[in-house]
């Protein structure tokens, strides 16, 4: 009985140092890691497929920045703009930390066309943390516009490392509304305004708002407290309106109204 209860007490020993052993290689991994984070991922086009199209347009997205184009604003976001037939678009970011991509749409259904996939990869030496390279793939599926939106690569464990992309993808054809021909309701996110997401698919898009009155819609006219973002739509100042709440119609100026439109209802509450 004595060398059963020596041998166990041997074997609780070693799990324990097993245990140890491994708690202090994750403390250092993470150590470093911390110490490794130095500016933010780094983001670029991994590769993109056109889907069936004609010679001349294929001759016209014979590069990446045909068929992808980029530009940055203020040096704080990367705007890409995916061009017509392009059906896939694969974006990778690159850091010496753990990241990972993040998104928000108004829209769900828009997730089954949005996957990302993580790696990472090791030097000579497993064990050393600062030799780790690791990356996230963001793959959209632009044969419609419903994947336009904001993504972020960031930090898995500092969420404010962050790099910020915006995508506008047009899609096969208009309508040019990211929404167009849903119904959807809204709340505040602050109690202080109300966004009406008429988000658009191409930046240079003209877009009114209308709200119901009665049986017809009156047109809502821009102004300081009805502000307009084709990444965000209408932000609407609750304290400077009579009536916040309603029902909105989203047009698109100059396209056929029956085509390109979005409607949504402005109820109280606060949105989760």
């Amino acid at each position: 009985m004595a060398s059963d209860s020596s041998q166990k007490s041997v074997v609780a020993n070693k799990s324990v140092k097993r245990g140890v052993f491994w708690l202090l290689i994750n403390l250092w991994n993470i150590s470093s890691e911390c110490t490794a984070i130095r500016g933010n991922p780094n983001v670029s086009v991994l590769k993109w497929s056109p889907g069936i199209i004609s010679y001349w347009d294929y001759g016209n997205l014979a590069s990446t920045t045909d068929a992808v184009s980029m530009y940055e604003e203020n040096g704080k976001i990367i705007y890409y703009k995916v061009a017509r037939h392009v059906t896939n678009l694969h974006l990778v970011c690159n850091a010496s930390y753990p990241v990972k991509w993040t998104h928000k749409h108004y829209d769900r259904t828009s997730v089954f066309s949005i996957r990302t996939r993580t790696f990472r990869e090791s030097g000579d030496n497993i064990y050393d943390a600062s030799q780790y390279k690791f990356s996230a793939i963001l793959e959209l599926q632009t044969m419609y516009s419903k994947t336009t939106g904001r993504y972020l690569c960031q930090s898995t464990r500092i969420p404010e490392v962050q790099t910020d992309v915006y995508v506008y993808v047009l899609g096969y054809a208009p309508p040019f509304l990211v929404y167009a021909g849903r119904t959807m309701v809204v709340k505040s996110e602050d109690n202080k305004t109300i966004s009406v997401p008429c988000i658009v698919s191409t930046p240079d898009t003209h877009v009114e708002l209308y709200k119901r009155n009665g049986y017809d819609y009156t047109l809502v006219p821009r102004s300081p407290y009805v502000d307009w973002d084709p990444q965000k739509g209408f932000t609407l100042t609750m304290s400077q309106m009579n009536d916040t709440f309603g029902d909105y119609k989203c047009v698109v100026v100059g396209e056929d109204e029956e085509d390109d439109y979005a409607l949504f209802s402005a109820v109280p509450g606060m949105a989760v």
